[in-house]
């Protein structure tokens, strides 16, 4: 299931992405090994408890789910915690695998937020080929 959340996730989520989970938490799965046992509260297994069973209700009840941007930036966040752990333990030459794999994921994020969020007529309108209306702007 984590599998195809990830890669085939337009059978599961309403996007039009194919991956609407990003690639963040893949990226950042070792960063969660890594640092288990040192940094692990009862807050964060609360918060990892909630996450997985909204997503197993939904996966259970209903094919698509729907509204589970609450367990997913739960997941994030706390991966974002990890990782800014890890970040500051770790060799200052290690370091840069963490800022790679960071940019690496915004980098996606970023083109996904785009496929979304900007469309044609937005582009012309940026580009000064038309108004606000939608008619051709004089040139």
């Amino acid at each position: 299931m984590p599998w195809d959340l990830h890669f085939h996730g337009g059978r599961y989520f309403e996007s039009v992405l194919r991956n609407p989970l990003g690639i963040s938490l893949i990226v950042f799965a070792p960063v969660w090994i890594f640092t288990w046992k040192r940094r692990s509260n009862a807050a964060e297994r609360v918060c990892l408890l909630f996450a997985v069973l909204y997503l197993a209700y939904w996966s259970a009840s209903i094919a698509m789910i729907r509204y589970a941007i609450a367990p997913f930036t739960i997941l994030l966040l706390l991966t974002a915690r990890r990782a800014l752990l890890f970040y500051s333990v770790i060799p200052r030459a290690a370091r840069i695998s963490v800022l790679a794999g960071a940019a690496y994921s915004l980098m996606f994020a970023l083109c996904g937020a785009l496929i979304i969020e900007v469309n044609g007529p937005q582009l012309r309108f940026f580009a000064r080929q038309i108004d606000k209306p939608g008619t051709f702007a004089k040139r």
